[in-house]
């Protein structure tokens, strides 16, 4: 969006755009914050009308929690059950907003299952410590637990291109690839598509089984997983930063697409990379988190 008058604080919003688009009042409204009365221009998103004033028609569904199964110290792999509406039509790669039981409070998650999977919401979520949502999940009994849910929203998605693709995700971002990942196998795509995976050590990755089997529908597919504190002498893949390991396994990102997740170091670090290999800056997209409220 563009600011037309009023102040506000874009933060982290900065790394997604360029100097001139921020001198022309250029922000993301998904990680600012307005300081006052504020009076924006959306028609620069590149939606129609009726894509544009759909966004100001919120749509809540109530979940059942039916899935809260660990896969790493910190990871949990979360499946809401949709109760009312009992689906929800989204494109692969957006999010959802999930309330916290007796609060107004919300926390963002990127949907990890494939459009196809309209009746469920897979959430790939990483615990803080004293967290409000963390608790709760740590707690058996959470089963059962019944959520509303807001969404969904984002634009990141699949781009309808030629191109070979790129994507680059750590830890918990790895959840808008796999909702990509498997809508691309399950519609027979032939793109070349190449991962790049970034944990700390070998015990943090996850979805390993999953990936494996978008492998074999998909033969384009290449997973690079990349550890950046500890690996095994024998280890296969890659070590050390996520960028460097960009700069080893592409030659050249000429007439590529990419598409980024993550933490803001994880897009601050690998985005100049990739224009520096060539790909062409309107070519990049991602998503970029930024730690929840307690």
């Amino acid at each position: 969006m563009q600011r037309v008058r009023g102040e506000l604080e874009a933060g982290a919003a900065s790394i997604a755009l360029t100097q001139d688009e921020r001198d022309e009042g250029f922000f993301l409204a998904c990680v600012s914050r307005p300081l006052e009365d504020c009076v924006v221009d959306a028609r620069g998103m590149g939606l129609t009308e009726s894509e544009f004033s759909a966004g100001e028609r919120e749509v809540v569904f109530l979940a059942e929690l039916e899935r809260n199964e660990r896969l790493t110290e910190d990871i949990h792999a979360l499946r809401l059950r949709l109760l009312e509406p009992k689906q929800m039509r989204f494109t692969a790669g957006q999010f959802v907003n999930v309330e916290l039981p007796g609060s107004t409070e919300a926390r963002t998650y990127s949907l990890a299952n494939a459009p196809s999977q309209n009746g469920q919401l897979d959430l790939i979520v990483n615990l803080r410590r004293g967290g409000r949502f963390s608790s709760l999940l740590s707690n058996e009994s959470a089963l059962g637990s019944r959520f509303r849910v807001f969404g969904p929203f984002g634009q990141l998605r699949i781009r309808l291109s030629h191109r070979p693709i790129i994507l680059v995700a750590n830890g918990s971002g790895i959840s808008p690839m796999l909702s990509m990942l498997t809508d691309l196998a399950e519609k027979g795509s032939t793109r070349k598509v190449r991962l790049f995976f970034g944990v700390r050590a070998a015990e943090d990755l996850f979805a390993l089984e999953q990936l494996a089997e978008i492998g074999r529908a998909m033969p384009s597919f290449e997973l690079v997983p990349v550890l950046s504190r500890e690996w095994p002498a024998d280890w296969p893949g890659e070590t050390g930063p996520l960028a460097a390991a960009i700069r080893r396994r592409v030659a050249s990102a000429v007439d590529h697409d990419a598409y980024l997740c993550g933490a803001p170091w994880c897009i601050e670090s690998t985005l100049p990379v990739l224009l520096e290999l060539g790909i062409r800056r309107r070519n990049v997209h991602f998503d970029l988190f930024t730690p929840a409220a307690r």
